[in-house]
């Protein structure tokens, strides 16, 4: 009975050591890109925090919301999803240094994380498309998807669709294609992919790296320069055509009776002006959290 005791003590703390070994690190912030403008994405340092949690150790260290972390240990993180898995593999317990700006002051702090209690959340991003060069809209990967297709952490883009005569269409692109890199440099970010676009010439040659359906494949392609928008097209009582941005427009026929309004990716249609729908999804880029507890649901 004695040895039976001691076996179970031993399984124990066999056990206690692994779930020890395994339990990952917790600061209590959720951070964004340190990239005000399109302009910025891709050239920007660290990432800038969006939210504390309440007694959390970032709060204890004295951390705020717009402080840019620019290194975590020493290492430099520039998205989002590279940092939150350099924090998941802090030991808890252990302090860890980092670099911190606040209103153009630099400064060290030492915070100690401590042990998860719940799964990291996935965020909810919807897409953002690009009709000046490429007609491409591109979606943000899931954790699960990236590490699916082996993309180290914040790596790598989805093609969610096209819009117009897209080049990348017309050269064998398929929606749903993971895009990992783009002339030989990774991928990260909607808004770094279309930013690096932009900066091609028009007719510049494009290689892209894509996983479909498990398989690496390569597509070349070229920039283009997209058809310029209407933005106002209007004939007395009988059409009447307003587009004030690439992501808004609308439109009527016969005193309104048919109107419909497309704006944030949604179309908002009327019939006799009572009877109204809505359909389709966003192509703005934008983030929305999952609901989670408290604790768990920032980073």
């Amino acid at each position: 009975m004695i040895r039976s005791l001691f076996v179970g003590l031993a399984i124990t703390a066999a056990l206690a050591t692994g779930a020890a070994a395994q339990a990952k690190g917790f600061l209590g912030v959720r951070v964004e890109a340190n990239a005000a403008e399109l302009e910025d994405v891709g050239e920007h340092v660290g990432v800038r925090i969006v939210e504390v949690v309440a007694n959390s150790p970032a709060q204890a260290a004295g951390l705020k919301t717009g402080d840019v972390i620019e290194s975590v240990g020493g290492t430099s993180y520039r998205w989002p999803d590279a940092f939150h898995a350099a924090i998941d593999r802090l030991p808890p317990g252990a302090p860890v240094r980092l670099e911190v700006v606040r209103d153009d002051v630099a400064f060290t702090v030492d915070v100690t994380p401590v042990a998860r209690t719940r799964a990291r959340p996935e965020h909810v991003v919807t897409h953002l498309v690009d009709r000046e060069r490429i007609g491409v809209r591109f979606g943000v990967l899931t954790r699960a998807e990236a590490r699916a297709a082996g993309f180290r952490p914040s790596e790598g883009v989805r093609i969610a669709g096209f819009w117009g005569q897209s080049p990348w269409a017309r050269d064998g692109v398929r929606a749903g294609d993971l895009l990992h890199r783009m002339n030989g440099r990774p991928v990260h970010d909607p808004r770094e992919v279309i930013r690096r676009v932009r900066l091609l010439p028009v007719g510049a040659p494009v290689e892209l790296e894509l996983v479909r359906a498990g398989a690496k494949i390569r597509v070349r392609s070229t920039v283009s320069r997209r058809a310029r928008r209407t933005e106002r097209v209007l004939v007395p009582l009988l059409f009447n055509y307003r587009s004030p941005s690439e992501e808004e427009s609308e439109w009527g026929v016969l005193f309104d009776v048919f109107q419909t309004r497309f704006k944030d990716g949604q179309r908002r249609t009327k019939l006799f002006w009572i009877i109204s729908w809505t359909t389709g999804e966003a192509q703005s880029l934008r983030e929305v959290d999952v609901p989670d507890a408290p604790a768990g649901s920032p980073r």
